[in-house]
Formats: C-alpha cells, structure tokens, sequence
C-alpha cells in the first residue's frame, strides 16, 4: 500500500533492525517508488536515524504523505508543564531535524502532525516549507498543542503559500483568542477543505470566525465537528454561507444541536444551491420535531443528495422520510417533475419491483 512506519526498533544485538527503521531509511536514501507514505515517531527514533531522513527527504521524489507522531498520549497522565519540557528537549531536536530535510523536498503533498507541542521555535521551524513547499496541499494538525505565538507564526507562513487547500485542527489545544488568528487568516488563503474539530472557540471567537468564512471563496467542504454550536452560531454560519455560496459539503456532527438548531439551519439552507452532503449524525437533541424542518429543507433544496443522521434521536418512520426525499433529489426525475408526481412514478416501480 506504500505506507511505512518509521520507529527505532531494536535487534537482539543491541543495534538498529534492518527489518524496521533500517529499511525504511534504505527505501528513503534510495527513492523507492513504494515509498508514497511514512509515518515517523519522534518519540523512538534516534538521532542518526533522524540525521538520515534530514539528509534524505530533499532527495526523495515519490513520498507524497509524512506523518509526524509524538506520542501524545503516553503523556496525558503527567503534568502540562513536565509534559512539555520533555516535548520540547527530548523530542524536539528529532523534530528539527525532520522537518529541516522536509523544507528541500518537493514531492510530499500531505504533512499530518499529531501530539506536537507547537510553540514559536517549533513553528519557526516548520515556516520554510509550509510557507514555500511547491507540492505541500494538504496539512492536519491532530492533539496538538498550542502555546506562545505559535499558531500565529505558523498562519503567517501558511497564508503566503496559496497552494494550500486543505488545512484541519481536530482536538488541539489553544487559547480562545487563537480563534481570531484563524480567522484573520482565512481571506488571504486559499482553501478548498477547513476542518475545526473539536477546538476551544469561545462564542466571540465564532462569531467573528463565522464571518470571515464567508470570504472563503474557494471553500467546497466545511467541517465544525465535535463543537458545540447553538441556535445564534446556526444562524450566522448560514447567513456566511449564503454569501460564500461554494460549499458542497457541512459537516456539524456531535455539535450539540438540537430541534431549534435544526430549525434555522433549514431555514438558512433553503436556497443554498451547492450544498449536496449535510452530517448532522449523533446530535442526540434532534429529535422527531428535527423532521419538519428537514422536510423544508429538502422541500427547497433539491441539490442536497445525502444527509447523514446517525445517531439523532429519529423514530423509523422519520428516517425513512429523509430516505425518499434523498431518493427524489438523486433522480432524474426532478428535472421534470414534481416531488408529489416523482414519488407517485416511484410508488408505481416499487409495487413491480415487490411483485
């Protein structure tokens, strides 16, 4: 599948496995057409298998994903302030190291970063190649944490590189504030994928990064999963949403919302002709009074072809509700008919296909 697992593996002998990192290097010095994936963790590699991907990674021409793995979790029990100091010391040299053979390559498109913490030397290391990578597209920053000027160091690098498209946080730690960072950033880019999951925004910091979503004029998917959102959020996201008028794909799973919630996101929706895909699975509030709402929603809008409600408090019957209108948006036959007249041909191909 072309994906390796970098990690410090030790033989018998005491020395490094050539079956583990010592191949993986030797896929890397030798530019293996396998190699499209590597996942590194700096937390058990040593400093000459560092040395080598910092020595290597400019040369390589096929690795299109690295991954960055720093062990986040085996951490969580110890204090924030022990837990950085040795996120920094021991693991930070290897970072350095990695990343600085990362700003002479030119074929990575992905860099995912998970458990780092992130604070203004670890983001001024990171600012070449994110800020002039010509092949980087695609970054996911997963458990990390923010401190200092970091994250503002990093979206000065990223908002001069327009060939980003794809930027995701998902469960990192900052402080409230870091939201305006975010979205001071965001006209000047120019992304087609943001993903804010899970993330401590305050109800000022979403307001005003709702607002700035709407200058997003390239955005297709949108993804606020795992916040809480209230009916007010609602309302001002699909206001931007309308003026920004490009996205195809929302993504509001475990947001929180409940019946009033759906309400107004129905409402702001109506004429939203480029939404096709909605997620509002496991919003347990939602209840059967959700339905009415979403019979509107796709009453007007006849460009949505999937909604995902796993895990809403539905009944049976109101799922398959939601079905058959998911059924008529899908057909040829909006083209030419009415949803009453389409679900009538519809009744009639099922009573021949049961016989």
């Amino acid at each position: 599948d072309g994906a390796s697992y970098l990690d410090d593996s030790v033989s018998s002998g005491g020395g490094r496995s050539l079956d583990s990192t010592g191949r993986r290097i030797i896929q890397l010095t030798e530019n293996y057409a396998c190699l499209r994936e590597i996942l590194i963790d700096c937390t058990s590699i040593d400093n000459q298998a560092a040395a080598d991907v910092e020595e290597y990674l400019p040369r390589n021409t096929y690795l299109k994903k690295l991954r960055l793995h720093f062990g986040n979790d085996d951490l969580a029990t110890e204090p924030r302030e022990q837990r950085r100091r040795k996120q920094i010391f021991q693991r930070g040299h290897i970072f350095h190291r990695v990343v600085s053979g990362l700003k002479g390559n030119s074929s990575i498109k992905h860099i995912e970063i998970d458990g780092a913490e992130i604070n203004h030397e670890t983001a001024s290391w990171l600012i070449p190649s994110f800020a002039h990578s010509p092949s980087l597209k695609h970054i996911r920053m997963v458990n990390c944490n923010f401190v200092e000027s970091g994250l503002a160091i990093l979206f000065v690098a990223l908002q001069s590189n327009k060939r980003i498209r794809s930027l995701t946080f998902r469960s990192c730690e900052w402080e409230e504030h870091n939201a305006d960072i975010v979205a001071s950033a965001l006209p000047f880019m120019s992304l087609s994928v943001l993903g804010l999951v899970d993330i401590n925004i305050s109800s000022d910091g979403w307001t005003y990064l709702i607002q700035n979503i709407r200058q997003c004029k390239k955005l297709i998917l949108l993804d606020l999963s795992q916040n809480q959102l209230d009916p007010i959020n609602i309302i001002l996201l699909t206001k931007s949403l309308t003026i920004q008028n490009t996205i195809s794909n929302l993504s509001l799973s475990s947001c929180d919302l409940d019946d009033r919630c759906m309400q107004e996101l129905a409402k702001g929706l109506r004429k939203y002709p480029t939404l096709t895909r909605l997620d509002i699975s496991k919003n347990t509030l939602i209840s059967d009074e959700g339905i009415v709402y979403l019979k509107d929603l796709l009453k007007f809008s006849n460009s949505i072809t999937e909604i995902n409600v796993l895990g809403c408090g539905f009944s049976k019957h109101s799922i398959a509700f939601i079905e058959s209108g998911l059924r008529y948006n899908n057909s040829f036959l909006k083209s030419f008919f009415s949803e009453c007249t389409s679900q009538t041909i519809f009744g009639v191909v099922d009573s021949f296909e049961q016989h």
